[in-house]
Formats: structure tokens, sequence, C-alpha cells
């Protein structure tokens, strides 16, 4: 019977019966319909029927104790919801067709005054479903096109900026293996020599995975005072970083490795976005950085490619390869000799088939930090 109350305009309904000893107490509402309907007399008919009726143990007990049986059942839809409605109750005895004339006319005073609120409400509800959804398809159409745009467009730089780069409270860390100072297989260490324990520099970690399981950064950021940003696609590993509480900057998007690579599919219904490495640098107003990190499993020559050398100053450069491409590492060096990059150390880790370069930018040799 609950069910057949009218809602309130675009609220849920969950009024209560509240019962009081073998009485039930007229819920309140405030729909005009409500009162106008058969509902209050209802619960008039059930407050004086005898107590045996009102105790009675299964519905066949109550109708040979109470002597009331259904008359008629409809069902009826009313906007969104289907409804079923007790069209009259036959008592039998004097007052039984009296009391079923009443319920019909209350409950068709009901029917009527309900359909207008409630076709208003799906009307109302249906207009801003609509312009939702068309706001959404804009809004859709308008961030694809920018993704389409060359990596230096102001617009498309200052839409990264405001929309993608997430600012973390300095909240304490939350690690998995804080006693870890180096969570790498060696990196941070070739690194940190490398620069002579440089403080204060900056970084960018591509494919930063959850923010701190073979992180290159993190020694950095904890113990050098480096900031930066963690760029990481996957959503799930995304939140964990957050949990992390690093110290740093993060966009859950990827980087841009050809013209039409805009989004990335993660589910069905989880589209990230894709940025030119120069985009990304831009949005942070970078034109010098002192580590690049690059951990994509599979696409590192296509992010390396991407990158605009000749725009950028970065000291140090440190990809994680599949072990297969052992046999490419001399056209590797090569290309990167080409873009002014020289490789210092290699760590071959056959466990887990991975190899790790670090290449220094020659121009970082006699004044690494």
């Amino acid at each position: 019977m609950i069910d057949l109350l009218e809602p309130c305009f675009l609220t849920s309904n969950d009024y209560n019966l509240r019962r009081d000893s073998q009485n039930y107490t007229i819920p309140m509402c405030r729909t005009v319909s409500y009162y106008k309907s058969f509902i209050p007399s209802v619960v008039k008919l059930w407050n004086e029927l005898d107590t045996n009726a009102k105790n009675a143990l299964s519905i066949n007990q109550f109708k040979s104790i109470a002597d009331w049986r259904p008359f008629n059942l409809i069902h009826i839809q009313i906007g969104y919801q289907h409804r079923m409605a007790i069209l009259c109750l036959q008592k039998r005895g004097p007052y039984g067709r009296w009391i079923c004339l009443v319920l019909v006319v209350l409950f068709l005073s009901q029917l009527f005054v309900a359909m207008r609120p409630t076709v208003l409400m799906s009307y109302q509800a249906a207009i801003m479903t609509d312009t939702h959804n068309s706001f959404l398809q804009r809004q859709d159409g308008f961030r694809s096109h920018l993704y389409y745009r060359d990596a230096t467009d102001p617009e498309l730089i200052n839409y990264v900026r405001k929309n993608f780069i997430d600012h973390f409270k300095n909240d304490p860390y939350n690690l998995t293996t804080p006693w870890k100072e180096h969570p790498t297989r060696e990196q941070s260490k070739q690194i940190d020599h490398f620069l002579h324990q440089k403080t204060n520099g900056t970084y960018i970690d591509i494919g930063a995975n959850d923010g701190e399981q073979d992180s290159v950064t993190l020694f950095f950021e904890r113990w050098r005072n480096w900031t930066g940003l963690l760029v990481e696609p996957n959503p799930s590993k995304y939140d964990t970083i957050k949990q992390k509480h690093r110290q740093s900057l993060a966009m859950n998007a990827c980087v841009k490795t050809n013209k039409n690579e805009s989004e990335m599919w993660f589910s069905k219904n989880k589209k990230i976005p894709c940025f030119w490495m120069d985009t990304i640098l831009y949005a942070l107003n970078k034109n010098e950085i002192d580590l690049l990190n690059i951990d994509v499993s599979g696409k590192e020559m296509d992010i390396l490619r991407s990158v605009a050398h000749e725009k950028f100053f970065i000291r140090v450069i440190t990809v994680e390869f599949a072990i297969d491409i052992l046999p490419e590492l001399q056209s590797i060096f090569s290309y990167m000799d080409k873009r002014g990059y020289v490789a210092i150390h290699q760590y071959v880790n056959q466990g887990i088939q991975k190899t790790d370069v670090m290449f220094v930018n020659k121009r970082a040799m006699n004044s690494p930090a």
C-alpha cells in the first residue's frame, strides 16, 4: 500500500506507516493527490477491523475472520512506476456496497489528480535529462576537438593545466614499504650519483604505476626534496597513487604518440585522454627538467620519438624496456645519440625480463646539476 502513495516532486517514495499498537497512523504527505486518494480511508477501515482479524497469521485466516475478499485488481502505469492499486474491497454485509462505492469514487479522484503532477514531473525530468545529455555531448565534442589540436595550442595547454593536473594535499606518506630508501633496481642510485645528490630538482614519471612499487622518482621526492608530475593512465592505479599521498602533481592520462591517438579506452565506460609530451611540459611551464622516467610496457620508443628534444632540456632519461629488445639496443643508442643523449648505465633483470637504460644529456655531462 505504501507504493501507492504519490511521491513528492523529484523525491523517492519513502513514507512509513507508523504502527501504534493494533492501529496504523495515517502517513503524512505533502501532495494533494494523497489527500484525495483512498489511502486514508483504507487505513481507517483497517483500524476498525476486529482484533482477531488484525492478528491473523495468514491471508486465508484473515479472509475467514474478516470475511473480506479482493473484488478487482488493476495495474496502472503512472510516469515511470508500475503500481498495483486496490480498486475496491467488497465486504459482505449491509454496508458492503456503500463501502465499495466510496472507495471507487475516492480512487478515481486520486487517479485523475495524480496524473497531472506525474506527467509534469516526467516532462520536466525529460527536459533536464535531455539538456544534461546535450551538455555532455557538447563537452565531449569540445574535448575531442581540443585533443586533436597541435601540441603547442594555447587553448589546449590551458585546458590540460586546469582540468587534468591534480594537486595533492601535503598529507603524510601512506606507503606500503616506507623503510625502503630506493624502491628501484639501481636506477635511483645511479641517477643520484650522476647528479651529485642534487636537491630541489624536477621530474616527470610516465607510467607511474601505483606511485611506489619500483618507483624511480619516489627517492628524489622523499630524500632530495624534488617535485614533479606522475602520469598514469590506468584509473585503478591512479586511485592508488592518490592513496599513497605522493608530494607531487599527477595526471590520469596517457602520452600521445601519434596524431590520431586522442583517447585510450580502459573499460566500456572509461576513456582516458592522451596528450603530447610537449603539451604536458608546456602545461607545467617547464622547458627544463632533471629526470624523465618512462615505463609504459612497449611504447617506450614511441614516447621518446614524441619528445621535442630540441625544445626542452632534460638531464636524465631512464627507460624500462622488455628484455627482448636487447638486439635492438644499438639502434636505440644511435637514435638517442643523434638527439644529444648517451647511455651510461644498463641494468638487466633476467627474473622479470626487463632491462633498464639510463641516458644522460651530453650537455649535462660537464655540469650535471
